[in-house]
């Protein structure tokens, strides 16, 4: 149970006008917040009052005005309970007001001031200008208004939305002999500084509180907002501030108190008022933890700020549906998605909302990236009312970087069908694409015998893996293995009359207008493809290539196809690999798994929208020994498309075999940029969340080898792929730490801008 006191105080006043109100029930909201409810009427208004030590008065003060009505009302405050402490509530008759702050003007009449600014019953001190500043906020628009947002002369307060603060104390401020600030010294009252106006705390003292004054009773402060990050009573958005000057810092008491003045000035809050100690600070708040644990101040030091429920992935505009996809549930390219989770099979959409924390470098940030779709992790999405009334709606959402002078975000809105068929008629090609697929090739081939320009008959996963393994690096970087041409999969389709299937299907008025029927439809004919028959010379060859691996290896067959890993069209996990064990018998078997997943729902639907010729699109396979029990692995690109920092590497790595490319749910990679010269530096953006709070996913010499292999691989594949000087280009590749400690490269593909 909570430890929480409730008691109905009356201190007797000589004022006839204000009464004791007894609480009718008293209850906790979600947010923490208290729900008081008593018995009120129209004439009335009541002040609630919060001490935090019920034995000591001195610890009270007014946290919330609210006008009464007709049988009774509700009362609550901007900030949680805490963990004991004591309410009471004062009532007054609104022909006779109360003075709360004591400055000479009754309550009502400084809330019917036409400033809203000004509107300030529980501050004292004299009104003054908007222009300059404000006694109280009384909402989230009159905290824009005061807020700065644009390129401000500190550097670490670029990009975010934030008030400056002057918190005035009782008289000179006196110092102990620590040099800390005395306990004796009152906190009297806030004021919010017009950051628009003032740039520099110093130029508001001196306009409005007089140089002499301003030097020796105040202190300074800024209160920064977070919309996307979660306070520690679970609201989305967080105001929080800090004392600038360490002196200011020491006493627990006196913070407290202003934190107790600045949540009853901005009675909007829902107990999503923090503090945040400045590192100067940090000394000061562990010797005192226990005070502030045991309060109602609530703090977050820096590292929780990464507690954000909005992460833009991939920075685009895109009109479509918006759906919240249920599990097996499939979206079209006309889609915004909505994903409870991350599926590694996700068709083309309009744009995604993950509600799960998402990596760049996964398949499906890889598609959007690919398909010029706006993608984002909004964890509060269901929960955001603006989100949740467009469900089922079309829509516009676009996700806009962050600049020097605003954070990143995103905006939504509704959109009109032809805004909608408008947007996605530009974005396909006008023409219909055909991949090219050399058939000449009639047999397989070991990787050392494929060249670069033999993609055209096995694939550029293979023919880029075989290339890989003439840049001279060491012995297992790149796996020995070998590779079956398009020849094989035309021969097999052939064979069993399954191009007469797809001429069927493509020709199906209802497998056209209806994707739940060409799901179905496409899941029949993998199934038909699986339960295919090899024509015998085939089966004779696949024999003979397992035969060319150790007796029980197991063999990893690997999708290389004529329509991905291509400049402008990666298809980033449309296909899939298998691994052959000894025991599942003859190669057949996985072979024809790689062929069927050519008619994914996915890949169908990102080939249809490319208006790529499903009948010219062919598998290859690439074999090789399957990794097993790798210690890493990882993502790197031959670029920083992400932070577009000049001469860096992008690197994302994981421990494990927990996918970068398809992590889970709770799994945060480690995010670097490498320098690209000889001599480089490594720069941590993010630590895995998988691994020691110290521990690094990467050694040193794990980190050096990679950024070696990137610089060559880059530098070669440039001139192979015969890139102009000025276009962009990087390399993406997929890598692994095996068991046995070495590094290896399983994939290389040109990254698509």
């Amino acid at each position: 149970g909570m430890a929480l006191l409730v008691v109905a105080l009356f201190l007797a006043v000589a004022s006839h006008a204000q009464e004791s109100t007894a609480p009718v029930s008293f209850s906790v909201g979600d947010d923490g917040r208290a729900r008081i409810e008593v018995p009120s009427a129209a004439d009335r208004y009541h002040v609630l009052y919060y001490r935090s030590d019920p034995d000591d008065a001195a610890t009270e003060s007014p946290v919330a005005l609210h006008m009464g009505a007709d049988g009774g009302v509700t009362l609550t405050e901007p900030l949680g309970v805490g963990a004991g402490g004591a309410y009471r509530v004062a009532t007054y008759r609104k022909n006779a007001p109360g003075d709360t702050d004591g400055d000479g003007t009754d309550d009502l009449a400084e809330l019917a001031r036409a400033d809203k600014t000004a509107r300030a019953p529980f501050n004292d001190g004299v009104p003054f200008d908007k222009e300059d500043g404000a006694l109280a906020i009384p909402d989230m628009a009159t905290f824009q208004e005061l807020s700065f947002q644009g390129i401000p002369w500190e550097p670490h307060l670029r990009g975010l939305e934030y008030i400056k603060l002057i918190f005035e104390y009782d008289g000179i401020v006196q110092y102990d002999e620590s040099g800390t600030l005395g306990p004796g010294n009152i906190p009297l009252r806030v004021y919010y500084v017009n950051s628009n106006t003032y740039q520099h705390h110093l130029r508001f003292k001196e306009a409005i509180l007089g140089a002499e004054y301003a030097y020796s009773s105040s202190s300074t402060g800024v209160m920064v907002y977070h919309p996307y990050v979660r306070a520690p009573n679970g609201e989305v958005g967080v105001f929080r501030y800090n004392h600038y000057f360490p002196r200011a810092y020491s006493h627990f008491e006196n913070v407290e108190k202003f934190h107790e003045m600045m949540a009853a000035d901005m009675p909007f809050l829902r107990g999503n008022l923090v503090y945040g100690p400045l590192p100067a600070g940090l000394e000061s708040y562990k010797k005192q933890k226990a005070k502030y644990d045991a309060s109602r101040v609530a703090v977050m030091l820096d590292g929780d700020l990464a507690q954000s429920v909005f992460e833009p992935v991939n920075v685009a505009v895109g009109f479509g549906l918006l759906r919240v996809l249920a599990p097996g549930e499939r979206p079209t390219f006309r889609d915004i998605a909505i994903l409870r989770t991350l599926p590694n099979d996700l068709p083309a959409v309009g744009g995604v909302i993950s509600l799960v924390p998402q990596t760049p470098l996964s398949h499906v940030n890889l598609r959007a990236v690919q398909d010029g779709a706006p993608n984002a992790y909004i964890g509060n999405a269901l929960e955001d009312a603006t989100i949740s009334a467009l469900i089922g709606r079309y829509v516009r959402f676009e996700v806009k970087a962050g600049t020097k002078a605003r954070r990143a975000h995103y905006t939504i809105r509704e959109a009109t069908a032809e805004e909608v068929a408008a947007h996605h008629a530009a974005r396909r090609p006008a023409g219909a694409q055909t991949p090219s697929r050399n058939l000449s090739v009639t047999t397989y081939k070991d990787l050392d015998d494929i060249a670069f320009a033999d993609s055209d008959a096995f694939g550029v996963k293979a023919a880029n893996v075989a290339t890989l393994r003439t840049f001279g690096f060491a012995d297992g970087t790149v796996p020995d293995g070998y590779a079956l041409p398009f020849y094989f999969y035309d021969a097999f389709m052939t064979h069993n009359g399954f191009y007469a299937d797809v001429d069927e299907l493509l020709a199906d008025t209802d497998f056209q207008a209806d994707i739940a029927t060409r799901d179905a439809e496409l899941k029949k004919l993998r199934r038909r493809i699986e339960n295919g028959t090899v024509p015998d010379w085939m089966a004779d060859e696949l024999a003979a290539l397992q035969a060319e691996f150790p007796a029980g290896t197991s063999i990893r067959c690997r999708s290389s196809t004529n329509n991905e890993d291509l400049p402008g069209f990666s298809g980033a996990g449309l296909y899939d690999s298998y691994t052959h064990h000894p025991s599942e018998g003859h190669l057949s078997k996985s072979v024809k798994q790689v062929f069927a997943s050519l008619w994914n729902l996915r890949a169908f639907e990102e080939r249809e929208f490319y208006r790529i010729d499903h009948k010219a699109a062919a598998m290859g396979v690439l074999m090789h020994p399957n990794y097993s029990g790798e210690q890493a692995n990882g993502v790197a690109v031959s670029d920083d498309p992400f932070y577009g920092t000049e001469d860096r590497f992008y690197v994302n790595a994981q421990v494990g075999e927990d996918l970068v490319t398809n992590p889970s749910s709770a799994s945060v990679p480690e995010e670097l940029l490498l320098g690209v010269g000889e001599t480089f530096t490594t720069t941590l953006v993010q630590p895995s969340n998988l691994v020691a709070d110290d521990a690094r996913v990467l050694t040193e010499a794990h980190t050096a080898t990679l950024q070696a292999a990137l610089r060559i691989i880059h530098q070669r594949f440039l001139t192979l792929y015969e890139v102009a000087e000025d276009e962009e280009f990087a390399m993406e590749i997929e890598f692994k730490i095996t068991a046995d400690d070495t590094f290896a490269v399983k994939q290389a593909r040109p990254w698509v801008y």
